[in-house]
């Protein structure tokens, strides 16, 4: 537990001369890993060393707010940082093994030295997050591209309302950085880039894209329009695991600063719901057909949402319980064909083609496989048409 003196509901500390830009109005953390006090710092007093009075935050208990900016006027005392929130439904991220329910952000300016978060029908905290995240917005649209490769066609444009942005060597990028969660109609797709260029304060042009990351490919779909929110994917975001219960489920989110209370106005409220889509197995990719004297032999080629980036495993892991896969044939808008199968390939004998399609046998078809998973159901789906 953190030391009985920092525990008391006032104490004086010195500062050295790096914590300058402290000022009357913030919010000082203590944290020894075991518990958090928050202390809101009453005033100060210049010298040899720099002396600062602090005040023990408690809910509710008075206005917290940070300082401005060194030389600047502090904010007047009654008007509490209120931050913004984000509830992000994101598959599993680099390192992530499981998950179990949704990503948390937070920004703020001036940043009110954390944010609590409360969800659902308690007031309690459930999470706090400890540094702002980058959440900006698309200046411009941004259209759906390849996903595999890069994206050289698309140049899109970010306002930054909070943090920046810059540029990383490719192999940085194929290490996972550059990430950011862009908003859709379908969900977040995950974009990397290599190159930011600060076009004006806070306005930054991104290129260089690696799209549908992490799985989102889903999501790419539609375009995403000028105003779709972006946050950076860094160690400022925290995972949260919901109930079995709440999985699925609409809930209120609010989110407020250290010592801010988590109901009324000093809270940002937020609706939203988790898919569980960090548990939606990949698409499988590189659909093909070979017809042969006997039929027709369709194969695809799996990916795995946990450990699929080890390039010297002689096979990715499975990342469910069994395998399983649902395969479907389309034709005129309808799916004339749909089973299941234990492995990446299935046969479709002459005759079965004969009772399916006039006109047979056919040197193209159209079908969609999708990776089956005990807990989620039906992940992904691939869909091509593919040729003998």
């Amino acid at each position: 537990m953190i030391d009985a003196a920092v525990q008391a509901e006032r104490i004086e500390v010195r500062a050295p001369p790096s914590a300058l830009a402290i000022e009357p109005g913030d919010i000082i953390s203590f944290d020894d890993g075991a518990d958090v006090a928050d202390y809101f710092v009453a005033s100060t007093e210049e010298g040899a060393a720099r002396a600062l009075t602090l005040l023990r935050a408690t809910d509710g208990a008075f206005a917290i707010v940070s300082g401005a900016a060194p030389g600047a006027a502090a904010p007047p005392p009654g008007q509490p940082t209120r931050p913004i929130g984000e509830v992000l439904d994101l598959p599993l991220l680099a390192g992530q093994s499981e998950r179990g329910g949704p990503m948390l952000a937070a920004a703020a300016a001036p940043w009110p030295g954390a944010v609590r978060v409360a969800a659902g029908e308690t007031n309690d905290e459930c999470a706090r997050l400890v540094a702002p995240a980058g959440v900006g917005e698309l200046a411009w649209d941004l259209y759906p591209g390849p996903v595999g490769r890069w994206d050289q066609g698309n140049v899109v444009r970010v306002r930054m309302h909070h943090g920046a942005l810059s540029s990383a060597e490719q192999i940085e990028v194929f290490a996972g950085a550059n990430a950011l969660a862009v908003e859709g109609a379908e969900g977040w797709e995950i974009v990397q880039f290599e190159t930011a260029a600060l076009v004006e304060t806070g306005l930054y042009e991104i290129s260089g894209l690696l799209r549908g990351q992490r799985g989102s490919d889903p999501e790419m779909g539609a375009p995403r329009l000028a105003g779709a929110r972006v946050v950076v994917l860094d160690g400022a975001l925290e995972t949260f695991a919901l109930n079995e219960h709440e999985r699925g489920a609409a809930l209120e989110w609010r989110f407020a600063g250290a010592g801010a209370s988590l109901t009324g106005d000093q809270a940002y409220v937020v609706t939203a719901s988790d898919a569980r889509i960090d548990e939606r197995p990949l698409s499988p990719v590189h659909l093909r057909m070979k017809r042969s004297a006997a039929g027709v032999a369709f194969t695809w080629i799996r990916r795995s949402r946990l450990g699929g980036d080890d390039w010297d495993a002689a096979e990715i892991p499975l990342g469910e319980d069994v395998e399983r896969y649902l395969f479907q044939l389309h034709s005129g808008g309808e799916i004339v064909l749909s089973r299941e199968t234990t492995a990446a390939e299935t046969f479709l004998t002459l005759a079965e083609e004969a009772a399916l399609f006039d006109g047979a046998p056919l040197f193209s078809f159209d079908i969609s496989v999708a990776q089956l998973s005990a807990r989620y159901g039906a992940g992904a789906e691939r869909r091509a048409v593919v040729y003998a």
